[in-house]
């Protein structure tokens, strides 16, 4: 994958900087209004970087930010991004295998 980035200290623009592709890739809807919604798409950087150390996004709607440490549930899915039935579907599948395991939901989770 070739991110659109500038690297930091570097008086020449590069067109971008080769990184392993990211995964989990987070998306989350967020605000709602009349004629649309909010989409944010989180990418989860690689171990080598920090966020002193990611390259820069070239576009500034697009930020760099530490989330602490945590523990996720996922399912795998491939092709167009899944309806929010599936969604739905997915997400009740993981709490219920959580749940043979004895663990929870976090709340906002």
């Amino acid at each position: 994958m070739t991110a659109p980035v500038r690297i930091m200290g570097e008086a020449i623009e590069k067109p971008g900087e080769k990184m392993e592709m990211t995964a989990p890739v987070r998306i989350s809807n967020g605000a709602s209004t009349s004629s649309s919604t909010t989409t944010k798409v989180s990418f989860v950087m690689g171990k080598d970087y920090t966020a002193k150390t990611a390259p820069k996004p070239l576009d500034k709607e697009v930020t760099v930010r530490t989330v602490p440490g945590h523990v996720l549930a996922v399912r795998r899915f491939s092709g167009a991004p899944p309806k929010e039935r599936r969604v739905a579907k997915e997400r009740k599948r993981i709490e219920i295998a959580l749940e043979g395991e004895g663990l929870g939901v976090a709340k906002g989770g």
